[in-house]
This record gives C-alpha cells, sequence and structure tokens, in this order.
C-alpha cells in the first residue's frame, strides 16, 4: 500500500475507529462492569525518594487486580478514590470535578454462522466493537453478506440491507516516520521505516468509523469486521475509544478467523446469529482529579503534570503511579522551598473521547491554574515491553517499546534531551508531534508541553488474564522513565516562563 504523509495523517486524526478477535465455541461475557475484587487493597505512598522497583511493582499488582477500567464503571470509580486518598496523604490538595456521560457497556457478545447446507460454525469474537451499537439479548438473526472493505465502491456491487455484513479492515501500512517528526533525529537503536501497524493508531489513518456509518446508513444490521491480526493480538483490543454510537452492532475477528469467515460469505446462502448485549447507562458520573501542590507563594507559576485514569490494562493507564512516585518526592521538599506550584491533573474520558473533555478539562475548570501553568509532563503507557504481530505470530521482541516525548518547541525539547540522555533512558526520541494523547489539549492551548508516550500493540487491548497483564509492564524500565520524567519535571520549576516560552 502506497505510503501515507504526515499531513495525510493529521486530516485524518480525528477520525476513530478499529477492533479485533478471536475463534472458540460459547458466548463471551464482558468485564468492564465488573465490581472490584475484595481482596484490592489502596495504594500506600511515602514522601521522600521516588519508589523503588518492589513499590512500583506492588502498585502495579494493584492496578493488575482491579482489572479494566473502563470509563465511568466501578474499577474506574475505585481507581480515582484510590488515587484522591493516596495523594492526599503525601500532602496533596484535592479537588474532584464530575462530568456525565451516556456509558455503553457489553454484557454478552457471541456470534454462529450457520450454513446453507444446516452446518453450524461457532465463533468467539474477542471483542466487541466498543459503542458501535446493541442487539436484543437473545441477539438477530439475518443473512451474511462479504462487502469488501465496506466503503462506497464495494456497497455499490452488493446488497446489504437486512443482512451482517463480513468486510475487511486491512492496515494502512505506516511506518514510524510517519507518524513521528523528531527534533534530533531517532533515539539509537530505533529504525523510523519499521512498520507500525497498531489497533490504538490505526485510526488515525483509515475511516473505518465512516465505513460502519456508511453500512448502517445502506441498510446492515450488524457488521463483522476482520483485522489483520495474529489471534493473540486480536483479543481484546477495545477500540476505537471514542464513546461515539454508530447505532450498529458490529464485532471483529483475527486473520486467520477472517480467511475462513470471508469464504463462507462469499459463497453466500449462510445465516448470522449476532449477540452484543450491552448496558445503556445515561448520565453516568465520572471525575476528573486535581491534586495540588501549592509552591512558596500563593501567585507561584505552574508546572502540570497530566495523565488519565480510565484504561483497559496495566500499561493503559499507569501513569498516575508514575506520578505518584514522583508525588512522594516533590512532597518530601518543604512548600518554602518549591519554585513552582504543581498541578498533577487525571483526566477522565480517555475511552470515551467524543462525549468528556479530558485534559481539556483542566483549562475550563481551573482557567487560573491554566493562566499560571508554564510547562508541563505528560505522562502515559509506562514500562511498555515491546511486542510484535506479523499476522500470523505474536511474540514479545525482547526489548522495550520505543518512545516519543512529544516537545511543544524547541526550548522543552532541549531539556527533555538532557533527561533522557541523563538517565540513559533507551529507545526515546525527543518529537515534534503531532501531538498524541493527554498532551493535546494542553499543547493546543499554547503551554509548553513534554509528552511521554510510548504506543504497543496492546496499549488498548484488555488482557485475556492478570499474567499477560503484568508481563505487558517492566518495572525497571517504568523506574528508568519516572526518573527521567521527574527531571523534566524539576528543570521546568526551575526554568523561566521567558525560557520556556514558544
Amino acid at each position: 500500500m502506497a505510503q501515507l504523509s504526515r499531513r495525510t495523517l493529521l486530516q485524518g486524526s480525528a477520525v476513530a475507529a478499529g477492533l479485533t478477535a478471536t475463534m472458540a465455541a460459547g458466548p463471551a461475557q464482558a468485564s468492564p462492569s465488573a465490581s472490584v475484587p475484595r481482596h484490592v487493597t489502596g495504594l500506600r505512598p511515602r514522601r521522600g525518594r521516588l519508589a523503588d522497583t518492589r513499590t512500583l511493582q506492588s502498585w502495579v499488582d494493584y492496578l493488575a487486580d482491579l482489572g479494566p477500567r473502563y470509563t465511568g464503571t466501578g474499577p474506574h470509580a475505585r481507581f480515582i478514590d484510590d488515587l484522591a486518598v493516596a495523594y492526599r496523604s503525601l500532602g496533596f490538595e484535592i479537588d474532584r470535578r464530575p462530568q456525565t456521560f451516556q456509558r455503553w457497556t457489553a454484557r454478552r457478545y457471541d456470534l454462529t454462522i450457520r450454513t446453507p447446507g444446516g452446518g453450524v460454525v461457532p465463533v468467539r469474537p474477542s471483542f466487541y466493537y466498543p459503542y458501535s451499537g446493541q442487539t436484543p439479548s437473545r441477539g438477530i438473526h439475518a443473512g451474511l453478506v462479504y462487502a469488501g472493505t465496506g466503503r462506497p465502491a464495494d456497497l455499490a456491487g452488493v446488497s446489504v440491507r437486512g443482512k451482517v455484513a463480513v468486510i475487511d479492515a486491512p492496515w494502512a501500512d505506516i511506518v514510524l516516520d510517519d507518524l513521528v517528526d523528531t527534533w534530533f533525529g531517532f533515539a539509537p537503536g530505533v529504525d523510523p521505516t519499521q512498520m507500525y501497524n497498531r489497533a490504538a493508531t490505526d485510526p488515525l489513518v483509515r475511516d473505518t468509523v465512516g465505513v460502519l456509518l456508511g453500512l448502517k446508513a445502506a441498510g446492515a444490521v450488524g457488521c463483522i469486521k476482520i483485522m489483520p491480526m495474529a489471534r493473540a493480538d486480536a483479543y481484546g483490543q477495545y477500540d476505537p475509544f471514542d464513546g461515539l454510537s454508530r447505532d450498529i452492532p458490529a464485532i471483529c475477528v483475527d486473520a486467520a478467523q477472517g480467511d475462513h469467515l470471508r469464504a463462507v460469505a462469499r459463497r453466500g446462502g449462510s445465516t448470522a446469529h449476532l449477540v452484543l448485549d450491552a448496558e445503556i447507562a445515561p448520565s453516568t458520573r465520572t471525575d476528573g482529579l486535581l491534586a495540588m501542590l501549592p509552591g512558596a507563594r500563593a501567585d507561584d507559576d505552574v508546572v502540570v503534570v497530566n495523565t488519565h485514569t480510565d484504561g483497559p490494562n496495566v500499561v493503559e493507564e499507569n501513569g498516575p503511579l508514575g506520578m505518584l512516585s514522583i508525588g512522594q518526592r516533590l512532597a518530601a521538599v518543604p512548600r518554602k522551598q518549591r519554585p513552582v506550584s504543581f498541578a498533577f491533573y487525571f483526566a477522565t474520558g480517555h475511552f470515551a473521547q467524543t462525549q468528556l473533555m479530558r485534559s481539556g478539562a483542566y483549562l475550563t475548570d481551573y482557567p487560573d491554574l491554566a493562566a499560571r501553568t508554564k510547562a508541563g509532563v505528560t505522562v502515559e503507557h509506562l514500562g511498555a515491553r515491546g511486542w510484535a504481530d506479523d499476522g500470523v505470530t505474536y511474540r514479545p521482541t525482547g526489548d522495550d517499546e520505543p518512545s516519543s516525548v512529544y516537545c511543544s518547541n524547541r526550548a522543552v525539547a532541549i531539556i527533555a534531551r538532557a533527561a533522557i540522555r541523563r538517565n540513559r533512558l533507551t529507545l526515546c526520541s525527543p518529537s515534534k508531534g503531532p501531538f498524541y494523547g493527554e498532551g493535546v489539549a494542553l499543547d493546543a492551548a499554547g503551554i509548553p508541553m513534554m509528552s511521554y508516550l510510548p504506543g504497543p500493540t496492546y496499549l488498548v487491548a484488555e488482557a485475556r488474564d492478570r499474567h499477560v497483564d503484568l508481563g505487558w509492564c517492566d518495572v525497571n524500565r517504568m523506574h528508568t522513565e519516572i526518573d527521567t520524567l521527574h527531571h523534566m519535571i524539576h528543570t521546568a520549576a526551575a526554568t523561566s516562563r521567558a525560557a520556556l516560552a514558544r
């Protein structure tokens, strides 16, 4: 496939999409509404040094015990509560601002295909397409039809009305250099020409959301999306994560399963029994959280440190744990010696992006702080181990996931580079952008930002089990990243507003 320009990527960055699956028999029970296990304990930070790897591992274990923390669910609310308690214990001033949204939560999803001869093909989707739509609890029965990529050119030659459409969603085949423009070149060991196909970034380059809406407009009653992913990688990908309803139930399958399903659909005459039972909860509350560590003076400049609290796995999102380690260190400095005030902001809505403010709420809920903010650091996806998927096998690379620090201007890029070198953080490149993640709104508001953001293959995937979840996160790497980020924060705090300016 032809390479895409960075301009094309920027033009497509507002588009959401994607999802995945695996094969087995029987319905799958969705987990987002699960209650918090009774054995889960809170976080116990201590003022002083950055947390050591043993402490970090205990915090990561806690996060894995909570399980997926989808926006507005019980585990997500519990995480926010525990963070408020932990930061208050360090001397931070806590403020919570509620937001409301319409939460869509899958309860059960299933797919069975019946062929013209009466044969039954059991298919267990690895996951559902979030916020796509829902069926009655008993599901729907409809004819199965192959609709190519689901784009208008393919739909012109086939009728999907009243049917479940099987569509292909091939990768756009982007490389890392398509997504990232660096300030000083890529870090040693990072190949800018490496293929960078990810469920989390795929919405940035393909209009799969438009495809689903197009199928709905053409009369389809359901969709099965074939993703070009190995079975283990396809499992649990919570993508797209924009929280936008499409009003057409959709599930996804991996590449191998998709090959068989595509052939069945092309032969014609088969019927799909599709189940996507979901709960709609209007006016669900979810809180943004501010933890404020005052500086020596009430009118001090502010350095904001931000992340989000919702996510499907430990890496996505353990940023609050990295910030807790940094908070221990900053809180140990007497107030009269703090050169700035530190605003730790924890956004909600990362996994319901079109409905909630995310980190933009820092600007609207705290305009006085925003006006005093001279710099910021975004902390996301710490300790990410590298995994690779060739469409058939999914395996660890044996190395860490390459990362970028998206820097608003050259001044903060120099600060980031110095911190990376000081702590010997490998495979990390100060980058010009475009910004991704929770640093976007703050950068757009003119705050000089350093936004740390690795993007592994499993970034938005719900782990199959706790063992897999913990295996994605390397606390030794996490410790080095935290030390590096602390150095960026410390340097920004000691640098004048003028020197940090664009």
